[in-house]
């Protein structure tokens, strides 16, 4: 069953921090109707901060591991952008941390297509 994203809402999306075998992973579990996909690898806040109101993604996706992933976290919800948390290696409490952080949602690697979908659906739908 696949909950396909609908046409209309194309999605902006933005791939930070995640290392390049991570990234293109996701991309290539992507659903075909996105609208404009950026990776980007910012060195420091100001960079990330730079590359946010640039871009002007629906959803931003970043790696679990991300050392400003809380300040991401909050400065996301300040703007009501939907996060999705990603990593390699699914661990529980990482999940509930980045859950309580105020994540949208959390991935991990092997990313499947009815998976993304899904996910970007839900963070789409969220109420803003």
């Amino acid at each position: 069953m696949s909950a396909a994203v609908s046409p209309c809402l194309n999605p902006r999306l933005l791939l930070l921090g995640l290392d390049a075998i991570t990234a293109q992973a996701l991309e290539d579990a992507l659903p075909g109707q996105t609208t404009a996909l950026t990776r980007s690898v910012p060195a420091d806040l100001l960079s990330f901060l730079a590359v946010l109101q640039e871009s002007q993604p629906d959803v931003l996706f970043c790696p679990a591991g991300h050392r400003h992933l809380h300040e991401i976290l909050e400065r996301a919800s300040a703007q009501r952008l939907p996060v999705v948390v990603v990593t390699q290696y699914p661990d529980a409490r990482e999940w509930i941390d980045a859950m309580d952080a105020g994540a949208t949602d959390y991935v991990s690697v092997p990313f499947h297509r009815d998976q993304i979908e899904w996910v970007l659906q839900s963070s789409l739908l969220q109420p803003a």
